[in-house]
């Protein structure tokens, strides 16, 4: 017989930083990577590390090809976090 707890299953957040704007930067984008990881912004939910992982390259080429750096910077700057 298994307990309970034995069945959770653990599930990986893909999450992405907070943008805001910095003045020294002019009108760019900044990635606040010093910001705490509660107020990232939740890209999706994944089954393991590995599939997070595949999914953050996936979605960081898709923004490359897209021609949008700054998107393909957050996702470079992502974080797989188990849940």
């Amino acid at each position: 017989m298994h307990h309970p707890s034995s069945l959770l299953l653990l599930s990986w957040l893909l999450l992405i930083p907070p943008s805001s704007y910095d003045s020294t930067w002019g009108t760019g984008k900044v990635f606040d990577t010093d910001k705490p990881l509660s107020e990232w912004i939740n890209a999706g939910t994944f089954d393991s590390e590995d599939e997070c992982a595949a999914a953050r390259e996936q979605n960081r080429v898709i923004m490359a090809l897209r021609g949008s750096g700054d998107m393909e910077r957050r996702f470079a700057l992502g974080k797989c976090v188990s849940k």
